[in-house]
């Protein structure tokens, strides 16, 4: 938790002032996914990478943690349990599910992400 705890101190701003840069948030320290034009665009933006530590998630990212991990479990769930009660053609492959089946798997698991995780779209 030492390790939270230096990360926010340094990153977010207790006494309300800005940063002075635009701040992108990095999935780890590996700078491989960051092409040489994204590094001059981000250098002539005046932005800083920061980086997420690990054990930080929870903190910097809450939006992955909080909505939506709930949704992508429901999703899965559902379509799991499509899976599972299938129909499957001559050759024994998975139909595909119709586009109103998978619009009632969205629903369902935005439902699943309740008002006091993520407000109403």
């Amino acid at each position: 938790m030492r390790k939270a705890s230096a990360w926010r101190r340094k990153w977010t701003p207790s006494n309300g002032t800005e940063r002075p840069a635009e701040t992108l948030v990095g999935p780890h320290a590996n700078l491989g996914w960051i092409t040489d034009a994204a590094r001059k665009a981000l250098v002539s933006k005046d932005t800083v990478v920061v980086f997420v530590s690990d054990g930080c998630t929870l903190i910097a990212q809450p939006a992955g943690v909080s909505w939506k991990k709930p949704f992508k479990d429901s999703l899965r769930e559902t379509l799991e349990s499509y899976i599972r009660a299938g129909t499957v053609t001559p050759k024994g492959n998975l139909n595909k599910p119709c586009r109103e089946d998978v619009v009632n798997f969205v629903a369902k698991a935005r439902a699943a992400v309740t008002e006091d995780i993520s407000p109403a779209p």
